[in-house]
């Protein structure tokens, strides 16, 4: 595709989504819905400026390479992307993140009726696009309704409009930015919005069943290759050597990233969080150790396993590794990981299915080992207290013991201990400042991303970070409170 191709595709999307948009205002107008009928002629003047910033940069070329890269440059690296999408999102109201803050609050002193004028524009956007994508209109907004951040009157008003749409109601344009085979559409809402991205990956056109079958047989065929190649283990220094010899970039951006290790998980997974540009401004990493009989000798023989002994594992066992950031699927490294058989496979990890296809688009050369990410996830781990930590925490799995940090403790303490258990959701607010819904929506959102853990290992990451120093010592007790109350919650 030539960049005079490229560019003529790309317009013709944006007018023809354009074209939807208003189409779909006049779909909405004769819903008699009392809001539209009273603003239509300011909703109609909306309307026809939807988008208008796209046609602008920095937004123009950051999409236009994303979606429609050409035979002779690069597509647009994601960080680029990102700055496109957050300069959209800061510069257009229809988009609920405009009216939200860094720490996922709504801004303070919104006017209703402007709000509630830029929130049917909204509708007619996701309504374009689900008419674009073949869907039913209110599917993506149910769909994914519980992550977005919106005063009453908005979801009153969203409802209302999308209870009165017909289920089978069709727009002029049909069509997707990119080739709709390999490039997932993304909202601008959700590229800045981890949790609904990962959600949105396991939306795929075929059945589950015949989608698994698929997946299934290309992984049974990709074994049985590397059965004949007799691939070797790869470690941590081949992935990372792999950068530096094709990706030096990869490299250098991994060193302006600062990871974080979580813990490990009830299945013996390493979780880490790793800085990012994002908008939640973190990417979540596991790491697997594949030889778990290496730890598991070392306990045998009578000793503790060592932080010389983590050490070496990461220098010289076969790992797996996962990350949540997109380009971890959408750029190669998600295929490199699993043709070179580091990828780590649970069936709780969505975009599968693109992780294991090689890109058509996005890197098609296979330049570096990973993500930079991940990269910097395998640096850190060599860090000292890093590598003390996972040795307790291996010793602690292996040995099947719960950790106890609070054995010696004041009359005091244990009688703290003893009243937590009978707290509701009143205390556990008081306690961690922070209300019921925010409390459930976080701990939802780190559910979707890092699906390796298990709820009580996100729960107790979330309430070490939300207690007061001086509370640190209810860590537990206040876990197992928060665990029980959510699955009251789900019972309901």
């Amino acid at each position: 595709m030539t960049k005079e191709e490229a560019e003529a595709k790309y317009k013709e999307y944006l007018d023809g989504h354009i074209s939807n948009v208003n189409e779909a205002l006049g779909v909405i107008s004769q819903l008699g819905i009392p809001f539209v009928d009273e603003h239509l002629e300011e909703l109609k003047d909306i309307a026809k400026d939807h988008d208008k910033s796209k046609w602008d940069e920095p937004e123009w070329t950051a999409y236009l390479h994303h979606f429609y890269p050409t035979n002779d440059e690069e597509a647009m690296m994601s960080e680029e992307f990102e700055t496109a999408c957050r300069h959209h999102i800061k510069n257009n109201k229809h988009h609920w993140d405009y009216w939200v803050d860094d720490e996922n609050n709504l801004i303070d002193d919104i006017d209703e009726e402007e709000y509630k004028l830029y929130a049917v524009e909204r509708c007619c956007d996701w309504l374009a696009m689900a008419n674009q994508q073949e869907e039913a209109p209110s599917a993506w907004y149910n769909a994914n309704k519980a992550y977005m951040i919106m005063p009453d009157y908005g979801f009153s008003l969203t409802d209302e409009i999308f209870n009165a749409i017909p289920e089978d109601i069709k727009l002029s344009y049909v069509g997707t930015r990119g080739d709709k085979d390999e490039v997932q559409e993304l909202d601008e809402d959700l590229y800045l919005n981890r949790g609904v991205v990962q959600k949105l990956g396991k939306r795929v056109k075929k059945s589950k069943t015949s989608n698994t079958i698929e997946i299934d047989t290309q992984m049974t065929n990709h074994d049985k290759q590397l059965d004949e190649k007799y691939l070797t283990e790869i470690t941590a220094a081949q992935i990372k050597q792999k950068s530096k010899n094709e990706d030096p970039e990869r490299i250098a951006r991994s060193r302006k990233v600062k990871t974080t290790y979580l813990g490990m998980s009830k299945f013996g997974i390493l979780n880490f969080k790793t800085t990012s540009q994002s908008r939640n401004g973190h990417h979540y990493q596991t790491l697997e150790f594949k030889n778990m009989k290496y730890f598991e000798d070392i306990i045998k023989s009578g000793r503790d396993i060592t932080p010389d002994d983590i050490k070496k594992a990461i220098k010289e066992q076969d790992i797996n590794v996962w990350c949540t950031d997109e380009s971890f699927t959408y750029w190669a490294w998600g295929h490199l990981a699993y043709i070179d058989d580091f990828l780590y496979i649970d069936d709780r990890v969505p975009d599968l299915k693109k992780r294991i296809q090689a890109p058509k688009i996005n890197n098609v050369r296979l330049n570096g080992g990973s993500c930079k990410h991940v990269i910097s996830m395998l640096d850190y781990m060599m860090n000292s207290m890093v590598l003390k930590s996972v040795a307790n925490d291996m010793n602690k799995y292996l040995a099947g013991k719960q950790e106890d940090k609070y054995t010696k403790q004041s009359d005091e303490t244990k009688s703290q201990k003893d009243q937590v258990a009978n707290w509701g959701w009143d205390e556990v607010e008081d306690c961690l400042g922070m209300d019921k819904m925010q409390i459930l929506r976080d701990i939802s959102k780190s559910l979707q991303i890092v699906p390796s853990a298990g709820m009580e290992d996100i729960v107790a990451d979330f309430v070490g970070e939300a207690l007061p120093p001086d509370q640190q010592g209810l860590r537990r007790q206040v876990t197992d409170v928060v665990v029980e109350l959510i699955k009251d919650e789900e019972g309901k």
